[in-house]
């Protein structure tokens, strides 16, 4: 993973494509926003041509208690250490992008996550801020298309 900052903020800040740029390695230019007509159409192109796709799913159907509070690794706030994912499926990526409210206005905001078989742990929050997430409301998996195809 290389780490890459967002460069736009607020409610049409861009920091879902620094998370997308951090996870595929390339720069911030390369990756779909998550703004506009069409965007989950150019999202779902850039993935399709690395063989994946992307599903994001509410937080109560991984997470089982609403108290976990993931913050950036700097805070090294991770209650959520136990988190049970083993009943993932086979073809997930380790690399998440956890999705809840912004400490910074009523909007979202979104970081980089790594799952390792019993949680999930913040590798990167793309604002300069590094201030994480107060709670998490929905993770996004890279699921691969073909799981035998490497």
């Amino acid at each position: 993973m290389k780490l890459v900052d967002q460069d736009q903020f607020g409610e049409r800040g861009n920091c879902f494509a620094a998370c997308m740029a951090s996870i595929f390695e390339l720069p911030l230019a390369d990756v779909p926003g998550c703004h506009g007509q069409g965007w989950q159409m150019a999202l779902g192109e850039f993935l399709r041509d690395r063989g994946l796709i992307y599903a994001e799913v509410p937080r109560g159907n991984l997470i089982a208690t609403a108290t976990d509070v993931i913050c950036s690794p700097e805070k090294k706030a991770m209650p959520g250490r136990t988190l049970g994912w083993q009943p993932l499926m086979y073809g997930v990526w380790p690399l998440v992008i956890l999705v809840g409210p912004s400490y910074r206005g009523a909007f979202d905001h979104a970081v980089v996550g790594e799952t390792n078989g019993y949680g999930v742990r913040v590798l990167h929050d793309p604002h300069p801020s590094r201030d994480g997430l107060p709670y998490v409301h929905s993770i996004g998996m890279f699921v691969k298309i073909d799981p035998v195809r490497n």
